[in-house]
């Protein structure tokens, strides 16, 4: 069967965001080809943090915009209209709806793999401690190594939002307050971590 790759435009592919993508992509790249290689939980995390690079770069080509507003009623109609589409075999794969999704999916990726990645250097994968008791620690060993702090302010915005998405009846109806360059930033920020503890 014949690979096909997405072409992406001039315009897209020159977009500040964008280069930064590619550019997130190649350091999973170097580490998933590391030697000695990172630990098997590492690759994990790694291949669920390339498919949150993934995302955001379909959700870059169908123009994403930020949402920060309520939904409102003529929104609804029109996921009505797209379900019954879809009930009829029939999927759009473009527009600001299919860049929302591309975008969502980022970002639960983005705070799964963070939740993960905390537990794994910190010497607890099997543990069922959560970011608050785990993050401390990572921030202590970064330093260690590193002799800086670990800025992770945007990965925890990021985990935030998709808590919100996961425990709040609304969802993110009421606007999204994650923009592009959060979600960005957030996968940049998990790679430091691992690249420095891993």
């Amino acid at each position: 069967m014949k690979k096909i790759y997405l072409k992406f435009s001039k315009r897209i592919r020159t977009d500040q965001e964008f280069v930064k993508l590619t550019a997130l992509a190649r350091r999973i790249a170097q580490l998933l080809g590391s030697d000695p290689p990172v630990k098997p939980s590492l690759q994990a995390c790694l291949d669920d943090l390339l498919g949150a690079v993934y995302s955001l770069m379909y959700a870059k080509h169908h123009r994403f915009g930020s949402r920060p507003q309520a939904l409102e009623q003529k929104d609804i109609g029109n996921v009505v209209v797209r379900a019954r589409k879809m009930s009829l075999s029939k999927l759009r794969t473009e527009g600001k709806w299919t860049a929302g999704f591309y975008f969502n999916n980022s970002l639960f990726r983005t705070a799964a793999v963070y939740h993960r990645s905390l537990k794994i250097v910190t010497g607890n994968e099997d543990s069922k401690k959560y970011l608050d008791e785990l993050e401390p620690d990572a921030k202590k060993r970064y330093e260690d190594v590193r002799h800086a702090p670990w800025a992770n302010k945007n990965v925890r915005k990021v985990h935030c939002e998709v808590n919100g998405l996961k425990h709040g009846s609304s969802g993110i109806s009421g606007g999204r307050g994650v923009e592009f360059e959060t979600a960005v930033e957030a996968i940049d920020e998990i790679l430091n971590l691992i690249e420095t503890l891993r």
